[in-house]
């Protein structure tokens, strides 16, 4: 999002804060800005499983959250269950986490429920049936993770980066002026912050990722660091 669109999604969901209604779904970006708006103020947070990607805010009065299992005879994607969603043309907020494995889930405000039921029959070009599951059917679910390795000269976030997408550091300097990085859920335009254990940063098109450890030191000097990719 760009920040008109950021500015736009923070008055928005403060002001159903505001009206005691709970927020639409929000990425992490989002989430920690609200949370940051709010200060002292008392709220309660739901997610679907630990580390969703989209959260909802509320103060007393429990969301209207519903998840659907999606079956279907071909094996699915979430690219393409994504592009299926989306495809609808609705608002992106009432659309919460989509998890594609060995079963099919996704989440929206139970205001489109009815919808999704009339309008998602197909995803791609294949027949599918929609079942309303109960909303805490992925609480025990854990996130699977891509392990990487990488060799890099320093723990500076640009250098991190331009090794992960194989790209050079101007090009990278140009998606931070662009506001494409964030360092754990806050724009960065500076390249030269070095990252610590446990951060979390993403870049557009690249995807998000975790800073586990730094493993060990080559003969050379580089440095050997452990990524999870999510």
């Amino acid at each position: 999002m760009k920040r008109k669109t950021n500015r736009f999604w923070l008055e928005r969901n403060l002001e159903r804060f505001h009206r005691g209604e709970a927020s639409l779904f929000l990425d992490p970006f989002m989430f920690h800005q609200i949370k940051k708006a709010l200060k002292n103020r008392k709220y309660q947070v739901w997610e679907p499983f630990a580390e969703s990607d989209y959260k909802i805010i509320y103060t007393s009065t429990f969301p209207e959250i519903s998840c659907f299992s999606v079956e279907c005879a071909q094996e699915m994607t979430h690219p393409m269950l994504m592009g299926s969603l989306y495809a609808l043309n609705m608002d992106s907020g009432y659309i919460g986490d989509i998890v594609v494995g060995d079963a099919c889930y996704f989440f929206v405000m139970s205001s489109l429920k009815d919808y999704m039921k009339q309008n998602l029959t197909m995803v791609g070009s294949f027949p599918i049936k929609l079942v309303e599951v109960d909303i805490d059917v992925l609480k025990s679910y854990e996130r699977s993770y891509e392990h990487l390795e990488i060799l890099v000269p320093s723990l500076r976030l640009d250098v991190i980066l331009s090794k992960i997408a194989h790209t050079s550091r101007r090009m990278i300097k140009d998606k931070l002026l662009d506001e494409e990085v964030t360092l754990n859920y806050e724009m960065m335009k500076n390249g030269a912050v070095e990252l610590k254990e446990k951060d979390v940063f993403s870049m557009r098109r690249c995807g998000k990722f975790r800073f586990i450890e730094v493993k060990g030191t080559t003969k050379k000097g580089n440095l050997v660091l452990v990524i999870h990719k999510f």
